[in-house]
């Protein structure tokens, strides 16, 4: 009991202290701010007061809370909008950086080529387009009548601008002396008129042809098949009108055209745009075509935005290459020229009546030696097998290779590859590129082949006159313009062809001349590997003759043994009749009839 009694009153004292410290942390602020508040007032019933004092505390404390909460939430909503917002921003920064960079890849292309397959990448991956394809515009190819003369194109009337008024002719101000100051003119209230700006007319802009085409010179893998295809003005009035405004033409749904889109001549549905590309002097070069025919995506105007932005690059980038094409095709051009020049024969090397075999072998040697050498360096320097590959298999890097660059190509390939079973005289060298593709081999070893060329060696006729068929009366300027490959072949064909005639014409000297009664037997006929059908001929006519007189002498042997049996028996009858007497002359006449 005495534990409990001195225990007692130090519980009670720790209770107190947590009660008042629990008051005066929950109700000891305004329950003293509502004491005060009744100590001001002096209320006739303080405890009354103090009650509604402490209930418009609570009321006005919920509010407040609220409030906060409110503000609070606004406040987070706010921060969270502006969040969103800021990612938003970003993403679209991240994609408008992304597609910048896209579009950097077309203004990164080192080549034509480069140039062109980037585009159409860029645009396929960036567009709904399911079809991207580039073309250039240019002359339609040419239409020849029924007597095989090229019909010449006449260029529609341009139209006549309209008629603007004369201007008065404005007097020349005089200049002023120099150190005189001139005083500016005023206008009613003395303020200085300010002199209107020189008006500077425009450049006009160079004419558009009305009888150009667009031909496809590059697409995507899908629709490669188009490279080639033309599109003529007014079968696709829809592209021409972009051509037209040097722009965009966009059309979201193709049947809402008044001139109807057709795909290959049927009306498919989908969205087409087409933007002409210009030059730095505003002259129309090409257009680059998108569409989604026969798919469900649609072109927007996101899609024509960034068309736009393409074309963009594509005229930045355009016109240095191309400048950078043209430097390197005149470098290319002068150093054929140059090289052709170099190796032409001098007085001393061209060949002379008189000229012994061991002459001309001499002469042969020193072009061999000196121009036939520099051809070779030459070729070794500037040609290799993907420079060759990239000749006979052109991929539309600075447009289509020239309608003849196959004539110097196939002659080149005529003289290596041409055998006497297969003189390659009349598969179509000189007419096509992929012709001399099938023709050609390994590239590095046709060079080797071509570097390593014999002009002593027997050679064969059919491939020598195909040879100069081809080139014919081209010059190394045509060559050199097709190309650096057409114009160093022209000159190694030029040499070869002087060379090996050079070598012929010694043997001509070694063997005599030709005896007309028996050509077979003339040994050039073999060296120079002359056409089998003519010397098969030359032996089928001999045996023919020859079989000929055997059967006619044997024919005319047959009938004179039976006309000598037949003069054997009339005797013998003759005789047998004469000795049967009258009636035996009877019968004798008879024989004899």
């Amino acid at each position: 009991r005495n534990d409990q009694t001195t225990a007692g009153p130090a519980s009670a004292r720790c209770a107190q202290g947590m009660d008042s410290k629990y008051l005066k942390e929950t109700v000891g602020k305004p329950l003293a701010e509502g004491l005060a508040a009744v100590a001001l007032e002096q209320p006739e019933d303080p405890v009354e007061y103090l009650g509604h004092w402490l209930l418009k505390h609570l009321s006005r404390a919920r509010v407040e809370a609220q409030l906060a909460t409110a503000v609070a939430q606004a406040e987070s909503a706010k921060a969270a909008a502006a969040a969103k917002k800021e990612a938003e921003e970003k993403a679209e920064l991240s994609v408008a950086e992304a597609k910048g960079a896209e579009i950097d890849i077309i203004r990164s292309s080192a080549k034509v080529t480069h140039m062109y397959a980037n585009l159409i990448g860029v645009l396929r991956k960036n567009t709904n387009a399911t079809n991207v394809y580039v073309s250039l515009f240019e002359k339609p190819p040419p239409k020849f009548d029924e007597e095989g003369n090229e019909i010449p194109v006449e260029e529609e009337p341009e139209e006549e601008p309209p008629e603007e008024p004369e201007e008065e002719p404005v007097p020349d101000e005089e200049e002023p002396a120099e150190g005189e100051e001139v005083e500016p003119e005023l206008d009613e209230e003395g303020n200085p008129i300010p002199k209107p700006p020189k008006v500077v007319k425009p450049k006009p802009l160079p004419k558009i042809s009305k009888t150009n085409h667009l031909r496809v010179i590059a697409a995507n893998e899908d629709n490669r098949f188009m490279i080639g295809k033309f599109f003529p003005r007014k079968l696709t009035p829809n592209t021409f009108a972009a051509v037209d405004c040097r722009g965009m033409k966009l059309i979201p749904n193709v049947f809402d055209t008044e001139a109807p889109i057709h795909f290959f001549d049927m009306p498919l549905p989908g969205s087409y745009a087409a933007h002409a590309f210009i030059d730095e002097d505003k002259y129309i070069v090409g257009c680059v075509h998108l569409d989604t025919l026969g798919a469900d995506e649609r072109l927007g105007p996101e899609d024509g935005q960034f068309l736009e932005n393409s074309v963009q690059a594509l005229f930045e980038v355009y016109d240095r290459l191309v400048t950078q094409v043209r430097i390197r095709r005149a470098k290319e051009t002068e150093l054929c020229i140059s090289l052709h020049t170099s190796v032409q024969p001098t007085e001393e090397e061209a060949l002379a009546e008189e000229d012994t075999v061991e002459i001309i072998d001499d002469k042969i040697g020193v072009g061999i030696t000196t121009r036939m050498a520099a051809v070779i360096t030459a070729l070794d320097d500037n040609l290799d097998s993907k420079i060759l590959g990239d000749c006979i298999r052109p991929d539309t890097e600075e447009g289509p290779p020239p309608v003849h660059a196959a004539k110097f190509v196939g002659a080149a390939i005529a003289l290596v590859r041409g055998t006497k079973e297969a003189p390659l005289h009349d598969v179509g060298l000189e007419t096509s590129l992929e012709i001399c593709c099938q023709h050609i081999g390994v590239e590095g070893e046709f060079l080797a082949a071509l570097k390593a060329f014999d002009v002593k060696a027997d050679r064969v006729k059919k491939s020598f006159q195909a040879a100069r068929r081809f080139i014919g009366e081209l010059t190394v300027v045509e060559a050199a313009e097709a190309g650096l490959v057409p114009g160093l072949l022209l000159v190694w064909c030029n040499l070869v062809l002087e060379l090996s005639d050079k070598a012929l014409e010694m043997k001509k000297k070694e063997v005599g001349p030709e005896d007309p009664e028996n050509p077979l037997d003339y040994p050039i006929l073999e060296l120079d590997q002359e056409d089998d059908d003519e010397r098969a001929r030359l032996i089928r006519e001999k045996e023919e003759a020859e079989q000929r007189a055997i059967e006619e002498a044997a024919e005319a042997a047959r009938k004179e043994e039976e006309e000598r049996i037949a003069a054997e028996e009339a005797a013998a009858a003759a005789e047998a009749a004469e000795a049967a007497g009258e009636g035996g002359e009877e019968a004798a006449e008879e024989a004899a009839e």
